[in-house]
This record gives structure tokens, sequence and C-alpha cells, in this order.
């Protein structure tokens, strides 16, 4: 008695110091990459704790197949509308299509990497097609269904690591696309394509999602099974060889629509600002499973690419790409590209897009 007593004093103790100092429930779940079910009961905390009414979706709009999508009623680029009506014939196209580090999150639009290298190739037109958030699989599609009838010369697709586990949820910063391996089939099916508007889907997780009554018991669960996955690599496994099927069939599906139309398709894979902070975050960047699964993917199919790490250094200090190129947010913490960063991008892909042809 005495020991359960002690225990359960302690257990009280942890309940009023987590209730106390913890501001979300949803940071209760934080870090269970590896169990999709509750990574995506994470993300949806953090949407039911931060969707305002008010303020919708803030500068995306709802999809209901992509799940969110900028400027959807003006061309669906950071510009608005298309902008290749007064292209001549011997003029070309060229899309650029990812997350916030491609719209430009940070900057002004004329300070995105997609405006400068509209600015420094002649007789083309670049269009902005990024949106904030976007996982591989969201790009992928947004291409197929809003973008590849262009045609256009040239595909510009950026991907930042966390894209790659972006694609294998249903929820990241609200409801998407997912694909799925269906073991019936064998086959990878798209679901959840047909995503409700924000207030519904607030409404519905506000009914169905509730915080844990205990909180020393969510804290606890998460500590044992992030050590468990520490002893037992075996779930972490698992997650890549799942998460490599299905980034695999979207950038095929991609591969494949740029093939028939011809259009030139390179992929810039994007690292974090924060992966310049010092030499280790750095060596720790380039081992990082999210970036060298990518880059086989690519390799496997035969898929052009820069790797903006290995560009980056060949010609600049860690030092200086951490304070020049990316944006400040803290002393140790950096955001997206600044406009020197972005300068920089362009000017790689330019090259690279002339080694290309």
């Amino acid at each position: 008695m005495h020991f359960l007593g002690i225990r359960g004093f302690l257990f009280a103790v942890l309940e009023v110091y987590l209730r106390v100092t913890i501001d979300d429930p949803a940071e209760l779940e934080a870090g269970l990459t590896f169990n999709r079910s509750q990574s995506t009961k994470y993300f949806q905390r953090i949407f039911l704790d931060t969707y305002d009414s008010s303020e919708g979706m803030g500068n995306v709009s709802h999809d209901s197949y992509l799940g969110w999508d900028y400027n959807v009623e003006d061309g669906r680029t950071r510009e608005g509308d298309t902008g290749t009506d007064d292209l001549g014939s011997e003029d070309s196209t060229i899309i650029a299509i990812g997350d916030s580090f491609t719209f430009g999150s940070e900057v002004g639009s004329d300070e995105s990497f997609p405006h400068y290298l509209d600015d420094s190739i002649s007789n083309s037109k670049v269009l902005n097609m990024g949106v904030p958030g976007c996982g591989v699989d969201q790009s992928v599609l947004k291409y197929l269904k809003y973008a590849s009838q262009m045609e256009p010369d040239v595909l510009v697709f950026s991907i930042l690591p966390d894209d790659y586990n972006r694609a294998s949820s249903s929820f990241r910063s609200f409801s998407k696309p997912v694909f799925r391996f269906n073991e019936e089939s064998n086959s990878v099916e798209l679901t959840n394509t047909d995503i409700k508007p924000p207030q519904e889907v607030f409404d519905d997780l506000s009914r169905s999602l509730r915080p844990p009554k205990l909180y020393s018991l969510a804290f606890l669960k998460n500590r044992i099974t992030k050590a468990y996955w520490r002893v037992d690599s075996g779930p972490e496994e698992q997650y890549y060889r799942d998460t490599d099927v299905l980034v695999e069939h979207a950038l095929s599906q991609l591969l494949e629509s740029t093939e028939a139309t011809n259009t030139m398709l390179l992929v810039v894979q994007i690292p974090n600002g924060n992966r310049f902070s010092s030499d280790e975050h750095l060596a720790w960047a380039r081992t990082y499973r999210a970036h060298t699964h990518l880059l086989e993917i690519y390799n496997k199919l035969g898929i052009s690419y820069l790797d903006l790490i290995e560009e980056f250094t060949d010609d600049y200090s860690r030092e200086l790409i951490f304070n020049d190129f990316c944006a400040y947010k803290s002393e140790k913490t950096r955001g997206h590209f600044t406009p020197r960063g972005n300068l920089v991008v362009a000017q790689l892909i330019k090259e690279e897009l002339e080694n290309l042809r």
C-alpha cells in the first residue's frame, strides 16, 4: 500500500505539472511520426487549437480535392492568373510547384526563386504554383489536375524532406488526400479526395477528438513509445518502406505525365535552414532518412535533381548559408530562404536547366 500510495502521489504531481505547463494537449502526442494514427491525431489537435473561423484558412483556400490551394479563383498561382496569353510561339512556359519554399514564404512575390528565375530566362514565363504546407503527393496532384494541361516546357518540382513525411498522412495543417497501398488489389490508391470545408472539419473533430482525460497517462505512453522505437527499429523501418511506396508511386505518375508532353522535369531538393546551424546539424541533414530515401527514389526513376545541400556547400560556407540565405527567426533558428537565398537557388536552377538541354 505504501508503494501504491507513493506511485499515486507521483502520478498526481505529474498530472498537475503537465496541466500547468502544457497549453495545447497536442504536445502530448508530438513526435510519433512512425505511428500514423497518433501522428494524425497530433495534427488534428493542432488544427482544433489554431483554426479561427473568422480568418478561415489564412492565405490559402479550401479545395475539396487537394485540401487547400492558393488563389483557387485566379489561376492557382501566387501572382494570379496563368499569365501565358501574351507569350509568343517561340516562348517557353516554366511551372514551379512545391511547398512554402517555392511559394516564397517570408518574402515578397517578387523575391521568390520562381520570380528570379523568370527574370533570368529570356523569352519565357515562370508560373509560381507553390502552396505552403503541401506534401509531395499534393504537389503531384496539383500538377496533374491543374497544370499538366498547359503542357509546360519545364517543370521545376521542389521538395523539402518533410514533404516526404507529409505524403504519409491524411492530415497535416488540414485534411488532405493521401495515397494508400491496398493489399487486396496489390495497388496504390488515392484516398480522402472529397474533403469537407474547414468549418465542417472543425465541427466534426470538435465532437470526435477529445483531450486526453489524464495528461500523465498520455505523456507516459508517448515517452514509452519513443523509448521502444529506440530499442526496436521495426516500426521505423516499416514506416519508411510504406512511405517509399507512396512517394515513388506519386513521382512515377508525375514522370509519366511530363514525358507524355515532352516537359523537362527537374526536382529541387530543398533543405531546411536550420540544417546549416552547425556542422553537426549539417552532417545529420545529409543522412536524414527522408532526405536519403528521396534521393534514392529519384535515382531509381531516373529523375534529374538538384540537391541544394551539396550545391550550396560547394560554393558557400555553412555559416554564410545560415546567416545570409535563410530568414532569421532567432539566434539559432532560421526559416525560409531570404531574397539572396532565393536568388542563388534561381541561378542554380537556370544553370542546371541549361546543362540538361
